[in-house]
């Protein structure tokens, strides 16, 4: 007689979720890209509706110099101003439904149905992690289907809300986290941006690295690249590039080996190298994201149990936090089936948004 899938789940579930939560983000690139940048994860249990990202915008206050004669009695200045301002945005949340019904479960034995449930909760889990995936790379350039229009995407030329244009920074006009580029712009509210041209040069690569270290003081660390631009690079400075573990590089325990270029780690990805402005009129193709992951924020809403992460320890698996969690099986009370529930509960914000780029048409 077949195990109950109940007596099965309360014993092998937590195991499972945890080996799929961990599959899923080592083969990811977009959530390994973030949940192992260093600084990148911010973890609220519960989370809430809205997320305040302050965003300074100036300087609060004037140094005053003390210099000899008279104006060693000048006045301190004292003036300060209301510089930061509030970057907002909504917390985007999904459910997925995984359903098993008796029947299914009837000719198997116990190790059967745990391959079968395994098998099962990864399909929704990656299939999850995919949409998440192509709504922050691509957002509208997605099909829609496959997309969640709530969640912040990085593609800003098909988007008036996106983060990256494809334009100079004194020509970028979207409202990226509620703040107008046009009216910010002059405290650095924008982006760094380069079109190869369908050519790509070192020079290209280096032109929006100079940017970000010049507005940050330091180089971006994550690149998520589409494989055309990774070749290309890979041709222009195959000397250049280290292959280096990500542990070694600070992005927390992983010890996964990770092209390196100028301290940036490539994170080469299967839906980079789209066009941008899918069924308009734009001739752009997005090939690299190049982010400084000091300057970004993943903002995750957990409310997974104690059994799963007891789970993650037993394994040995700490190569980051779960963006995605999954729910123990229940009996649904309507028919003989079984129903746990994926979900996911994040945003993506920044404080610096000239601390990141995008390049183009490699």
């Amino acid at each position: 007689m077949p195990t109950p899938i109940t007596s099965i789940a309360n014993r092998v579930l937590p195991l499972l979720i945890a080996q799929a939560e961990d599959s899923t983000f080592s083969a990811n690139n977009v959530l390994r890209a973030f949940g192992s940048a260093p600084n990148s994860i911010k973890v609220i249990k519960g989370g809430g509706e809205s997320i305040i990202q302050p965003v300074s915008l100036g300087y609060h206050s004037q140094a005053t110099e003390i210099l000899t004669g008279a104006d060693a009695y000048a006045d301190l200045d004292t003036t300060v101003g209301l510089i930061e301002k509030k970057a907002t945005a909504d917390y985007a949340e999904f459910y997925q439904p995984i359903r098993i019904s008796e029947s299914e479960l009837n000719a198997m034995s116990s190790e059967g149905a745990v391959d079968f449930l395994q098998d099962r909760v990864m399909n929704v889990v990656e299939d999850m992690a995919d949409r998440i995936s192509l709504s922050v790379l691509q957002g509208a350039a997605a099909t829609a289907s496959r997309r969640f229009s709530s969640l912040e995407t990085l593609n800003g030329i098909g988007s008036s809300t996106g983060w990256f244009q494809g334009v100079a920074p004194a020509s970028q006009t979207n409202t990226v986290l509620g703040l107008s580029q046009t009216a910010f712009r002059a405290f650095g509210w924008v982006s760094q941006f380069d079109s190869a041209g369908c050519t790509l040069a070192e020079n290209d690569v280096r032109v929006i690295m100079t940017g970000i270290r010049a507005q940050s003081g330091m180089n971006p660390d994550v690149c998520i690249c589409s494989e055309e631009f990774f070749n290309k690079l890979a041709g222009l400075v195959d000397t250049k590039i280290q292959y280096l573990s990500l542990d070694k590089l600070g992005f927390g325990t992983l010890q996964q080996e990770i092209p390196v270029y100028n301290g940036m780690a490539l994170f080469v990805d299967a839906r980079m190298g789209f066009d941008a402005d899918a069924g308009g009129a734009g001739t752009d193709v997005i090939d690299a994201y190049m982010l400084s992951s000091k300057y970004l924020r993943v903002n995750v809403a957990t409310f997974q149990g104690g059994g799963v992460a007891a789970a993650r320890k037993k394994l040995g698996i700490n190569g980051g936090p779960a963006l995605i969690s999954v729910s123990e099986f229940v009996r649904d009370p309507r028919a003989p089936v079984y129903v746990a529930t994926v979900s996911a509960k994040l945003q993506l914000t920044t404080s610096r948004l000239n601390a990141h780029g995008v390049l183009t048409n490699s």
